[in-house]
């Protein structure tokens, strides 16, 4: 391997170093808005409307609005702490 191959190498194993600690990070301080957001459109798959950090019955969450593909509208509540969905509501109904 020449010198240019040895360091995009070592610039590659650096950059995957940060990437583990940054998620090792996340989930000792609790999921992150993106995370809220993967098991926001997991649940009910759409477009995001908004995000945002909230208290839902005493619990600190992810707010997340999702417009599904069916048209409905969502708000999904997940817990910063440990991730577990809080509330879920349908809007509309």
């Amino acid at each position: 391997m020449n010198t240019t191959g040895k360091l995009i190498a070592a610039a590659l194993l650096a950059t995957a170093g940060a990437i583990t600690l940054a998620a090792d990070q996340a989930t000792a301080e609790g999921i992150t808005m993106e995370q809220a957001v993967g098991l926001a459109l997991e649940a009910r798959p759409g477009t995001v409307q908004k995000v945002e950090k909230d208290t839902e019955d005493g619990v600190q969450v992810w707010e997340v609005k999702v417009k599904g593909d069916d048209g409905a509208k969502w708000e999904l509540y997940y817990s910063i702490a440990d991730g577990k969905l809080v509330k879920e509501k349908k809007k509309g109904d």
